[in-house]
């Protein structure tokens, strides 16, 4: 590309804003133009095939929003679709390039009935640089799709990732994200729970530490009737790190019976720290239920006395626990070759 004017993203909008003057209804980031494509490295079993498909141009919405729909429009999107149950995962990595822009796209399509699970690991070089990948996802009635983002780009790549999905009458989404080791992050998903029955899961486990920054916004969005919705969010803060997590369970008209669940977990392990929470609600129906909060804080006082009497110190009691926190969400990961890969790289044994 010849234009290098450098211009402002607004992402990861939150649904029903706050007050102006908070800075938290939105991220605004300066990026340069996108340079290049990334191509991941690709593990497809036969059963999923690979084909060409307007899904990625659609106008399914994305927890990021219309500015990152706008920064990866010039990719091709790489299409995955299932017609049955796929028992192996899709294996999607993607490595980074310091020193340079990079843009990528994705898409699931699955049919009625059919289960898949796909793995994307972001990974990235020593030094700076930017990855956007955007991923949209179609599931079927009754079908299932175990969606797993790793983010582990290293200090120096800024992250953009976002998703989009539609699930039809009985579909679900489970989403796990894995978020460690990493530069400014920006992770944005939202499922429309269109069919009946429908319903998503989020399993969000973070790390934030050194200056780092993550913002995040998830979105329920409760259309049809008696769908559900949970959101979970765990993770730990360190150093001088910075971290924004916005939740929205949002009940459109017409959703009767549904529900809707999300909590946040947050172990502050340095006084340096800036956490933002925003749990919301959003109800036009009147036959619904939804619970949210939040737990934040410290080690509670007492645990900590039972492990120092018991010969630890307190370094060590928090860096065990906020190991704790990751890899307990780790132990979700459907696939084994990636779960224990992670487990081994949070436990210092080994690299993933």
């Amino acid at each position: 590309m010849t234009n290098t004017t450098t211009k402002t993203l607004t992402v990861n909008h939150l649904p029903g804003e706050t007050w102006n003057w908070l800075k938290m209804n939105d991220a605004r980031v300066a990026v340069a133009p996108m340079s290049e494509e990334i191509t991941p490295t690709m593990d497809v079993p036969a059963a999923v095939s690979t084909v060409d498909s307007l899904l990625g141009k659609t106008a399914i919405s994305t927890g990021m929003g219309p500015d990152m729909e706008a920064l990866v429009a010039p990719a091709r999107v790489l299409c995955f679709s299932a017609a049955g149950a796929v028992d192996a995962p899709v294996r999607l990595s993607y490595r980074a390039r310091g020193g340079v822009q990079q843009i990528g796209a994705a898409a699931f399509t699955l049919a009625a009935g059919s289960t898949m699970t796909a793995v994307m690991d972001y990974a990235g070089d020593a030094a700076a640089g930017t990855l956007a990948v955007q991923t949209k996802i179609q599931i079927g009635e009754d079908a299932r799709l175990r969606l797993v983002q790793i983010h582990r780009a290293g200090e120096h790549i800024r992250v953009f990732n976002d998703v989009g999905a539609r699930c039809d009458a009985g579909g679900r989404l489970e989403v796990i994200h894995i978020m460690m080791n990493g530069g400014p992050t920006y992770a944005g998903c939202r499922a429309d729970l269109a069919g009946e029955g429908s319903s998503l899961k989020a399993d969000i486990g973070y790390l934030v530490e050194n200056q780092g920054l993550l913002d995040m916004n998830y979105v329920a969005n409760h259309l049809g009737k008696n769908t559900d919705s949970e959101i979970n969010a765990s993770g730990v803060l360190r150093d001088t790190a910075e971290k924004l997590f916005r939740g929205t369970i949002d009940f459109k008209r017409g959703c009767g019976g549904s529900v809707g669940n999300e909590k946040e977990n947050v172990l502050l392990m340095d006084d340096a720290v800036v956490n933002k929470t925003i749990p919301l609600i959003l109800c036009a129906e009147e036959d619904v239920e939804g619970n949210h909060g939040a737990t934040i804080g410290r080690l509670d006082d007492e645990l900590l006395f039972y492990l120092e009497s018991r010969g630890m110190n307190q370094a060590d009691i928090y860096e065990m626990m906020a190991q704790s926190r990751i890899a307990a969400v780790c132990r979700l990961i459907p696939d084994a070759v990636t779960r224990e890969a992670l487990l081994k790289t949070l436990e210092g044994s080994g690299e993933a």
